[in-house]
């Protein structure tokens, strides 16, 4: 249940890049590196799946062009180690340090799972004017959860969708609802918090329930070989003082990329804009994504012209709210 993806293949050589330019409006840390002017189905329809990416191959040779880079080089060097070697390919990804670990400063607040736990349920902090939604990952919402629901004002929704703001979670699973929440911020919860709710009569703060599950949590970052390790918690302010992680910026998927139901509402919900078709002349930077195995002679052509990565990049940065570009450059 802990699953993670295949690692991504060596890195190309180093190669001239064109002038770094600053998003407007991204989110914190978001450049570019640019030769260009500048910048489906339901996502849970049957039952969740988690994303376990493919085998590793060879990497396409690097060539000098590119659409987009999300972090300079530079500034990427604190957050990423050297990727694997070629002999290394079937590993997972090289050692990188999130922010906020020991090994990197840390540039958000301290972890939500930090704060000294109240003796008995507090209410809620700052009721907003947005209507509260629930919806629930690895396990069934039964009658009784969502009658609490109901008389605590909100409602309940079986599938994903942008109005979410609770998801409730009993483990830390890389399901598209978790991901989705963690990229929009919502607060992720246990089943305890409705009972405690429900005995309230009132929404009481979610801070002491909290998903926590270092099981899954460790295991993930061993996978992942983030030295620092990884926390759920950390994930979720590293969004909330952020912002929207793809604020700004376009996403398009090769055709090599088959396994892409998920793939729109991440994006969606990191604040991207998703693209059906591959990118003309573009007003906003554009992600580009494939799989290690070129589908066909265009899209070999075109990754020989442009930065490619790995589209695990986009389902690993959805947890952890960091791009390792670096890490998942295919060319």
């Amino acid at each position: 249940r802990c699953s993670a993806p295949a690692a991504p293949a060596a890195p190309a050589a180093p190669r001239e890049r064109g002038p770094t330019v600053e998003t407007v409006g991204a989110a914190r840390g978001i450049q570019l590196l640019s030769t260009a002017r500048s910048r489906s189905s339901s996502p849970e329809g049957s039952p969740e799946r988690e994303y376990a990416g493919g085998d590793a191959v060879a990497a396409p040779a690097a060539v000098p062009n590119e659409i987009m880079d999300i972090i300079s080089d530079d500034e990427g060097q604190e957050e990423e180690a050297a990727p694997p070697s070629p002999a290394a390919s079937s590993a997972a990804p090289s050692p990188a340090a999130l922010p906020g670990s020991p090994t990197a400063p840390s540039p958000v607040a301290p972890s939500l799972a930090e704060s000294p736990a109240a003796e008995a349920p507090a209410a809620a902090p700052a009721a907003s004017d947005r209507p509260v939604v629930f919806t629930a990952t690895g396990l069934d919402m039964g009658k009784s959860d969502r009658g609490i629901i109901g008389k605590l004002g909100g409602s309940f929704s079986a599938d994903w969708s942008q109005e979410v703001t609770h998801l409730v979670a009993h483990t830390f699973r890389r399901t598209t609802k978790m991901m989705c929440a963690i990229c929009t911020g919502a607060r992720i919860v246990t089943p305890d918090y409705l009972k405690a709710c429900g005995e309230a009569g009132q929404l009481v703060d979610d801070r002491q329930f909290a998903l926590q599950d270092t099981v899954c949590e460790r295991a993930f970052a061993r996978k992942h070989h983030l030295m620092g390790g990884y926390t759920l918690d950390e994930a979720l302010e590293r969004r909330r003082t952020g912002g929207p992680m793809l604020e700004g910026v376009s996403v398009y998927c090769f055709p090599s990329v088959v396994e892409k139901h998920d793939l729109p509402h991440l994006v969606a919900a990191a604040g991207g804009t998703w693209l059906k078709h591959f990118p003309g002349p573009e007003k906003n930077p554009v992600l580009l994504l494939a799989e290690r195995e070129v589908s066909n002679k265009q899209e070999e052509k075109r990754r020989k012209q442009y930065k490619v990565y790995d589209v695990e990049i986009l389902r690993e940065a959805a947890c952890t709210q960091v791009l390792r570009k670096k890490a998942w450059r295919l060319s």
